[in-house]
């Protein structure tokens, strides 16, 4: 099953490369895909300068609209099954695992 961990993110730039470099590290058997919500700070530069897989809204639309974002660009790409992954690091990668997802049909 083809899963992406969508990581909206919103003036993250003190969180993002911790979250994403551990997720790369420690569990590389899943996508991601930051979508960085508008953010004022270093966030969307730090994601270009990592190269990290990321959409880039030029406005803030709030976690639902950069949450829907993610799940475009899921649907576009074929994927099965979307997680809503915290770009602060309270979510752990280690549970994600045990989500069930529905498949197309």
């Amino acid at each position: 099953m083809k899963t992406l961990l969508v990581i909206p993110a919103y003036n993250e730039e003190e969180n993002i490369e911790r979250v994403v470099d551990a997720l790369i590290a420690d569990y590389p058997t899943y996508s991601y895909l930051v979508v960085n919500d508008g953010s004022r700070d270093a966030t969307a530069d730090i994601c270009r300068r990592r190269g990290y897989r990321f959409l880039d809204l030029p406005i803030n639309v709030g976690l639902s609209g950069a949450f829907q974002a993610g799940l475009k660009y899921a649907y576009r790409n074929g994927y099965d099954c979307v997680i809503q992954f915290d770009a602060d690091g309270q979510h752990l990668p280690e549970y994600e695992a045990s989500v069930v997802c529905v498949t197309r049909g």
